[in-house]
């Protein structure tokens, strides 16, 4: 029975060994596999993501290659205050393979001020 056993539970484990494992992020959880940075970011408001799923009463925006990119993300452990505009350090985890499975966590709030009205 052992003999049989090791065999097709070594195989099953092959594929799946390379893909998960953890990474010792927030709260301990499982990550899949991919990159993990810091960066800072605005959290400005804005009604655009009131009307998308997560709801948000704010945009993350982040200077890309290209120029600004805004997102409609939540930032984790981040509670943002309506009428203000804040600088952001976070930490993006990015999942390998999926562009669009990104976590922001909330490392620290660099600056708050008055939202500036356009």
């Amino acid at each position: 029975m052992n003999r049989l056993l090791l065999p097709v539970l070594a195989a099953s484990l092959t594929g799946c060994v390379s893909q998960i494992f953890l990474d010792g992020g927030p709260r301990g959880e499982e990550h899949i596999a991919g990159t993990t940075v810091e960066k800072r970011v605005y959290a400005v408001s804005s009604e655009v993501c009131g009307r998308r799923e997560p709801v948000l009463p704010y945009q993350v925006v982040e200077r890309g290659r290209d120029g600004w990119v805004r997102l409609c993300a939540q930032v984790e452990g981040f509670a943002f205050r309506p009428g203000n505009d804040y600088v952001l350090q976070v930490t993006e985890h990015r999942a390998a393979g999926d562009a669009s499975l990104v976590r922001l966590i909330l490392k620290s709030v660099i600056e708050q001020r008055p939202h500036a009205r356009n």
